[in-house]
């Protein structure tokens, strides 16, 4: 890691559960904190939400920390992807999407041509907080974007391609959240099921993110367990209609397969 006057200016745009996530764990790892910018949707929203942290500071307006910014992680709604396209960011500058369902290509801002863009898809919140995180990336040029996220000591997936992004995220990010919900709903899980099941997605040798996600499954008590939820799932998106299907009494396999149907639908979308 470079000395701090070197460190590359970070901008998180979209401070709702994981964006604030990665926030703080930066700040953790001993990311220097003035070389992080933070804005919203709703920049009052983003103020509640890190007013007790290191960085209740850092709140800015997107237009601020969009100029300003080498790397930027995005992290909106996939209903408001289009949100970045009025700005115009840094020449020079990466953004990293944390948009599941959404390919580069639909990612638009005011600059393209001026920038590169990096897909990201992490883990839940609370992997990231307690450095147990998952995360693929795709893209062409990602050196600025390894250096940064190499602060939230995440477990590193290589995909073949853009498109593995739809099954990885149900039998990757998605899996330990789908395991905490059978276990709750008293659904019998098979880990050799699992791997065949990826395996027929396409996802090669994935026994050990299979063991990360018995890892990093959730304990909660059932006073706790629909709060989790509700800071996992992004209305209409992978995880909510992969919790929603076991709800329903479905088994694991087709649940998560309902999440990689989901994860496709949103690309059309």
């Amino acid at each position: 890691m470079k000395g701090e006057q070197e460190e590359l200016g970070v901008g998180i745009f979209g401070c709702g559960h994981l964006g604030t996530a990665i926030a703080l764990r930066l700040v953790q790892s001993g990311y220097p904190i003035q070389k992080i910018l933070v804005s919203c949707l709703d920049t009052d929203k983003a103020k509640k939400r890190l007013k007790n942290t290191q960085l209740k500071n850092n709140v800015v307006g997107n237009k601020y920390l969009l100029e300003r910014s080498d790397v930027v992680f995005y992290g909106v709604r996939p209903s408001d992807v289009k949100a970045i396209l009025k700005y115009r960011l840094k020449k020079g500058a990466v953004l990293m999407t944390l948009l599941a369902g959404t390919p580069l290509q639909k990612v638009k801002t005011s600059n393209d041509e001026e920038i590169d863009k990096v897909r990201v898809m992490t883990s839940a919140p609370d992997t990231i907080k307690n450095g147990q995180g998952l995360c693929a990336r795709f893209g062409e040029n990602t050196d600025k974007a390894d250096e940064v996220l190499q602060y939230l000591k995440l477990n590193m997936v290589s995909l073949e391609s853009e498109n593995d992004f739809n099954a990885f995220t149900a039998y990757g990010p998605c899996l330990p959240i789908a395991l905490a919900c059978c276990e709750k709903f008293g659904k019998e899980v098979v880990a050799g099921e699992i791997e065949a099941a990826a395996d027929s997605q396409g996802l090669m040798n994935w026994k050990s993110v299979i063991q990360w996600a018995y890892s990093a499954k959730p304990s909660l008590s059932n006073s706790a367990f629909d709060s989790y939820l509700e800071s996992v799932c992004t209305p209409g998106g992978v995880t909510e209609a992969i919790v929603n299907t076991i709800k329903s009494g479905n088994a694991l396999i087709d649940s998560l397969n309902k999440g990689v149907e989901r994860s496709v639908q949103l690309i059309r979308e």
